[in-house]
C-alpha cells in the first residue's frame, strides 16, 4: 500500500484529493497545517508527499527542507513563475488534472512492486 501525504491550505482541495485518489492501494493522509504534516512525515514517512507552495507562515521550500530528503516531493502551485530553492521531484500546476497526479501515483506504485 502506498502512503501518500497531501498538504494544502484549502480544505475543499483536501476533500477532493481524498475523493479522487482514495483506494484500496493507497493510504492517504491530508493536512491543513504544515507543522502537522512535517511532524507526521518525521514520525512515519510517506512514499509520496504532495504540497502547496504558498501557505500561511510556511512555504513549500520550508516544508521540503524540514522532512527526509529521500521522500519524493511534488510541488502543487497555481503560480507558474514560482521561485523555489528546493529541487522537487516534480511541479504540478493548479488547477491540476486527475491524470497529473494519478500518473505520479502509478509510477511510484510500480517502483514498489
Amino acid at each position: 500500500m502506498l502512503k501518500i501525504f497531501y498538504l494544502d491550505d484549502e480544505e475543499l482541495l483536501l476533500d477532493l484529493f481524498l475523493d479522487y485518489f482514495e483506494s484500496e492501494n493507497t493510504d492517504l493522509h491530508t493536512f491543513l497545517s504544515p507543522e502537522d504534516a512535517i511532524q507526521a512525515a518525521r514520525q512515519s514517512p510517506p512514499d509520496i508527499f504532495f504540497f502547496f507552495f504558498r501557505m500561511p507562515f510556511m512555504n513549500g521550500d520550508d516544508v521540503a527542507f524540514a522532512v527526509d530528503e529521500d521522500i519524493p516531493k511534488y510541488l502543487v502551485t497555481g503560480d507558474i513563475n514560482i521561485k523555489h530553492k528546493y529541487k522537487f521531484d516534480g511541479v504540478i500546476n493548479k488547477p491540476y488534472k486527475y491524470e497529473d497526479i494519478s500518473k505520479i501515483i502509478e509510477l511510484h506504485q510500480k517502483k514498489r512492486s
